[in-house]
């Protein structure tokens, strides 16, 4: 992606003014866009009654709930954007929890969501081609791992997903990375900290959001093209076998031997040997 499709807001720099400029690009943006949040959340009651969730920039307000309100940015707003947005596809993955505990906010005279029954989603997207994916649901706390992961539990997954190696071809989908999050962190939430972390997807969508890098070295005829002709330049094959080998992937038929120099599984002069 060009640097200058990208927005990134660390620690100061997350201000509301500047969140929302960045996000506004959901509505109007005609290809692809990708939203990553880390940081608190809070959540918007009234009474006994969950009514909507914030997030909340570096600027924010949190002495009581209406000043939270005129300083945070509504999830409610946030789904607007998504619903009404013109892109080919949206991904927006949210590593903050809306409970009241944990490392959410609860503004004074503000209620946790503890013991309050909340629908499971906070957001849920209008249309094909969009997906949200909160790190927990909504009466849950999003916990993080000191020790193995030294991170949070689903940034940690989100990132190892990313890297590409979830997807079963050149590139990884939405779809895939979401399902890959889930199973993951529910796991590594009980096992890590004895709690139950269970990230929420609202939303199917079929386009990719990184490449597969291990399948594409397989699958990419450029790639696998120019790794063969390396091991003949390098001497480790003959031109007999460069001219197989090209020919085999022509028939789009390859051996188990060309499979494995292809995968990394053997070197250029086992590959030789063998092949």
């Amino acid at each position: 992606m060009p640097k200058e499709n990208t927005v990134l807001l660390l620690n100061e720099k997350a201000t509301r003014n500047e969140m929302v400029a960045a996000l506004r690009k959901i509505k109007t943006w005609d290809g692809y866009v990708y939203v990553y949040y880390s940081g608190h959340g809070a959540p918007k009651t009234k009474g006994d009654k969950f009514m909507d969730a914030f997030l909340v920039p570096h600027d924010a307000v949190i002495t009581d709930p209406e000043a939270m309100e005129d300083t945070s940015i509504k999830m409610s707003y946030l789904q607007e954007l998504v619903d009404t947005s013109n892109a080919k596809g949206v991904m927006l993955a949210l590593d903050a929890c809306f409970s009241g505990g944990g490392k959410s906010i609860v503004p004074k005279g503000g209620k946790p969501l503890v013991g309050i029954m909340v629908t499971p989603e906070i957001m849920k997207p209008k249309g094909t081609g969009k997906v949200i994916i909160t790190s927990s649901a909504t009466n849950e706390q999003s916990w993080e791992d000191d020790k193995e992961l030294k991170a949070g539990i689903f940034s940690h997954y989100l990132l190892e997903g990313m890297k590409g190696g979830v997807g079963k071809d050149m590139w990884v989908k939405v779809d895939e990375l979401a399902d890959y999050i889930k199973e993951n962190v529910s796991r590594a939430a009980r096992k890590l900290k004895g709690m139950d972390q269970n990230p929420q997807i609202s939303g199917r969508g079929d386009f990719a959001v990184t490449r597969n890098w291990e399948r594409a070295k397989v699958m990419d005829v450029e790639i696998v093209r120019s790794k063969i002709k390396g091991a003949f330049e390098r001497g480790s094959i003959s031109a007999d076998q460069l001219n197989r080998a090209l020919d085999e992937l022509k028939a789009q038929s390859r051996s188990k031997t060309l499979d494995a120099f292809l995968e990394g599984k053997i070197d250029d002069k086992k590959f030789g040997d063998l092949y």
